[in-house]
This record gives structure tokens, C-alpha cells and sequence, in this order.
């Protein structure tokens, strides 16, 4: 059975499953997965996970964030970010992880 790409809500929130998610951050599934089964990023974001069975589904919103941040500061293949854009990532992971959802309005 393929895997579907739009967004599963839990709590009113949508969720994608880690391969989609990892398409739109624009990182390799394993990369992602990695961070996943951790609960947090390279760089400190802390991830909510939620499993689906045994898929793992990531808030939609959180998957936006990374995607931007990964504009910002490309992570690189392999290798290391300079010590410098690391800490400044660090940080934009950091406001973001502060950021709360907007309500939907009625």
C-alpha cells in the first residue's frame, strides 16, 4: 500500500509521515528518521513524534520550521556547519521551538 501525503490531523494539528516530511525539510529520510527516534535535532530543535502503527508522523508545522531553517543554514552532506552558523542556528532553533500555533479561527 503507498504511503498517502496529506497531512493525518491528531488534535486538530496535521502531521506528516517522516518520508514526506523529510522531502519538504529537504533531508534524506535517514537523516530525519535518526532525529526522530531521538527527539531532537542535530541543532536542539526538540521534535514531537507521534506514531501511526509503526510510521512515525511529525507535526506539519515543525516540518515548515526545519525546512526553513534548513534554507537559512544548509546542512551540509557531510562535514560539519562552521562553529559560528552552528551557534546561530542553535539559536534560531531555539525561537522557533519557543513559537506556539496560531488558533484556527471559527
Amino acid at each position: 500500500m503507498k504511503k498517502p501525503w496529506h497531512p493525518f490531523f491528531v488534535n486538530g494539528e496535521p502531521h506528516l509521515y517522516a518520508s514526506r516530511a523529510a522531502q519538504i525539510i529537504g533531508l534524506t529520510p535517514t537523516t530525519l528518521a535518526g532525529w526522530l527516534k531521538r527527539g531532537v535535532t542535530s541543532y536542539g530543535l526538540e521534535l514531537t513524534v507521534r506514531h501511526d502503527g509503526k510510521r512515525r508522523l511529525i507535526p506539519e508545522r515543525q516540518a515548515v520550521i526545519m525546512a526553513e531553517l534548513n534554507k537559512t543554514y544548509p546542512l551540509p552532506r557531510h562535514g560539519f556547519l562552521p562553529a559560528d552558523e552552528l551557534d546561530d542556528l542553535k539559536r534560531a532553533a531555539r525561537y522557533y521551538s519557543k513559537l506556539q500555533p496560531i488558533a484556527a479561527q471559527p
